[in-house]
């Protein structure tokens, strides 16, 4: 079920869905390696998705600030979710996780950044739009 996002053109968010599904097609194809190099690779794929994520939403002229806050997140948590879901084996679905939850606090730094930098929408707003941090846990009932 496709999630409707206030201000953000069907397409945008079509094209943020297709990529990140090329990158889990990615991702899937790999047999099983070490937990090292599995956490490595999770964590890299949600890094260069948020990045491209952030650099389309924030090219996007006609988004708000909190739109593209509530279109970033819904996106990437929703891609990193995924990306963790790949691994079956808990302790390193949890190992995984971590990884990628730290790139998610990374990437939304770097969004708070570009949009204050740009004078888009109000900064504060965007930085408590939550109460609290995006969760990637291996226990989320997901």
């Amino acid at each position: 079920m496709a999630r409707k996002f206030s201000g953000v053109g069907t397409q945008l968010v079509t094209s943020a869905r297709e990529r990140g599904g090329v990158l889990l097609r990615g991702l899937e194809d790999v047999p099983t390696e070490p937990l090292d190099s599995a956490r490595d690779r999770a964590a890299a794929a949600v890094e260069h998705y948020c990045a491209d994520l952030i650099d389309e939403l924030v090219a996007s002229a006609s988004l708000s600030g909190p739109s593209i806050k509530q279109c970033y997140t819904e996106l990437a948590l929703s891609f990193a979710k995924s990306v963790r879901d790949l691994e079956p084996d808990a302790e390193r679905r949890h190992a995984i996780a971590q990884a990628i939850q730290f790139k998610i606090l990374q990437s939304e730094r770097r969004l708070r950044s570009v949009l204050e930098s740009l004078g888009v929408g109000q900064p504060e707003a965007v930085a408590s739009d939550r109460p609290h941090p995006p969760e990637v846990s291996s226990d989320d009932g997901l």
